[in-house]
């Protein structure tokens, strides 16, 4: 149906990135829950972000930037408010910094300990979250960390959505309800 309505785009996006990449975005966003009904946006971002870089993780994550709105609206309360923590600022900053570039993709270069110290922290956080806070329990990271971040939280069983800052629609209403202190990384 996109094809009959928005040819050029489509062929735009698949001049770029095979079809295979198409179905790997899709798989992604339906993995953590995001609508695919805005398809022509989609293809937009995989055709703009497929002609600089073929590395998977990226094309995801500037996808998912692109439905910031679609993502905003699926977390935000009966107020239209997204509540969110955050990580503490040294603790990020030591993240991200830890994050490098090896054999095509990006990985997350901690060990064990440090891996052990951040399920942890988002245990006790999970744990000491208000009742009183329904919904999903939020955290906000910078968009270089929310894969790792996200992977870590599904591989532990910790159930957290992981936004990026780049994934907060423009002019959305928030709060920060809390700061995530990661001891011993």
């Amino acid at each position: 149906k996109i094809k009959g309505e928005y040819p050029v785009i489509v062929e735009d996006t698949l001049r770029v990135a095979p079809v295979g990449v198409v179905q790997k975005v899709l798989k992604a966003l339906l993995k953590d829950g995001i609508p695919i009904k805005d398809m022509l946006s989609i293809l937009e971002a995989i055709g703009d972000i497929a002609e600089v870089s073929k590395n998977m993780d990226m094309i995801v994550e500037h996808v998912r930037a692109a439905l910031s709105r679609v993502i905003t609206s699926l977390y935000v309360d009966e107020c239209g408010q997204l509540n969110f923590y955050i990580l503490e600022a040294a603790a990020q900053q030591k993240l991200m910094e830890a994050v490098q570039y090896k054999d095509g993709a990006y990985h997350l270069m901690i060990n064990v300990a440090q891996t052990s110290a951040i399920v942890q922290a988002l245990r006790e956080a999970k744990a000491k979250r208000a009742i009183s806070q329904y919904g999903a329990m939020v955290l906000c990271v910078e968009p270089s960390l929310r894969k790792f971040i996200a992977d870590i939280c599904g591989n532990f069983a910790i159930d957290v959505v992981v936004l990026s800052f780049a994934e907060v629609a423009a002019n959305t209403t928030f709060e920060t309800v809390g700061t995530i202190e990661i001891p011993n990384l």
